[in-house]
């Protein structure tokens, strides 16, 4: 028995070169800060949050506590991640137009969903701090923005695709709208700020060709601009798009999310309400139990987590028969409002 436990021994030596936990198998991953400073070229394995989705393109913006980083990919399981997913990924360093950026993904891990973005806030007064290498690919959020001009420094009116602005018309200071920024709660098409505004935006930069270039804040949707100071903003008065005799479908609407409230009467003391709790900018609300041929004082407002915004009150008359499009909201004479 003595004689075989050498034989023993040399076995479970064998086994344990052989044979390697599995955490000792586990590719060692890079925090963001770090991944910055490899070089050009290496294959890396991070882990951070994403910031965007399909808003800006092709391109996913990752964040952790140490810095942002961008990655590039067109593969589904890339291209399905969103905003607070929290993922592993493999890729090549590169550098495409002054952008840091992990490409030639070939390891895309969705370790967990719903997961808080890490934000860096500063005054307008302050924004040089941010439109530099140490804040690139990172959310940043500029609050008291004054306005928003062109490049030509003319105030801006309507957003529109791939077009670049100046916060507070201040050389350098330039905010993009992407092409890809569309749809219902998107920048293009929507109005640009006309007052004081807070912006939220992942900082980018570009250099085309490698030469010198220049960061720009890219805004995701039009949520990311805070106009005023995030209320949900009615813009203009409500209008009717139907009416009959007892009934006036209305709509409004908000630059910010925001419930719907419309306060009505025969007389200016609004005594009847109709409410619709879901939050949104396009407000469609239908007034019920109306009397045939009567004109009615009427109010839009809308309440968000940040507060309420009313509209002026605008005089809307039912009708006898029924009608789309109406050209209501404008102003009636009271003098010609039918006698009861």
């Amino acid at each position: 028995m003595f004689l075989r436990r050498p034989a023993l021994f040399v076995c479970f030596l064998l086994l344990s070169l052989t044979v390697s936990p599995a955490w000792a198998q586990a590719p060692q991953f890079l925090r963001l800060g770090q991944a910055r400073r490899a070089t050009l070229g290496s294959v890396l394995i991070v882990r951070g949050v994403v910031a965007n989705g399909p808003e800006l393109g092709g391109v996913r913006y990752l964040l952790d506590q140490t810095a942002g980083l961008a990655a590039y990919s067109n593969a589904p399981a890339f291209v399905a991640l969103q905003p607070g997913d929290s993922v592993e990924l493999q890729g090549t360093l590169r550098n495409y137009n002054g952008l840091l950026e992990l490409t030639s993904i070939s390891r895309t891990r969705r370790l967990a969903q719903r997961r808080p973005l890490p934000l860096h806030e500063v005054a307008f007064e302050d924004l040089a701090s941010v439109y530099d290498e140490a804040f690139e690919s990172r959310l940043v959020r500029i609050t008291g923005v004054p306005f928003l001009t062109t490049m030509a420094g003319v105030a801006a009116r309507t957003l529109a695709a791939s077009t670049s602005y100046l916060l507070g018309g201040q050389h350098g200071a330039v905010l993009r709208v992407q092409a890809t920024a569309g749809g219902v709660q998107g920048l293009i098409g929507a109005p640009a700020p006309s007052g004081e505004f807070s912006v939220m935006g992942l900082m980018g930069q570009y250099a085309p060709g490698g030469g010198r270039g220049f960061y720009q804040l890219l805004p995701r949707s039009y949520a990311d601009l805070e106009v005023g100071f995030g209320k949900p903003v009615v813009v203009g008065v409500p209008v009717a798009l139907e009416t009959s005799p007892q009934t006036v479908k209305l709509q409004f609407t908000t630059l910010n999310p925001g419930d719907t409230r419309i306060d009505f009467g025969r007389t200016g003391e609004l005594e009847s309400v109709v409410t619709n709790a879901a939050l949104t900018t396009t407000h469609v609300i239908t007034l019920t139990g109306l009397r045939p041929g009567t004109t009615y004082h009427v109010r839009a407002s809308s309440t968000n987590a940040a507060g309420n915004s009313l509209s002026p009150v605008v005089l809307i008359a039912t009708d006898s028969r029924r009608r789309s499009a109406a050209s209501a909201g404008e102003p009636t004479d009271p003098a010609q409002t039918p006698k009861e």
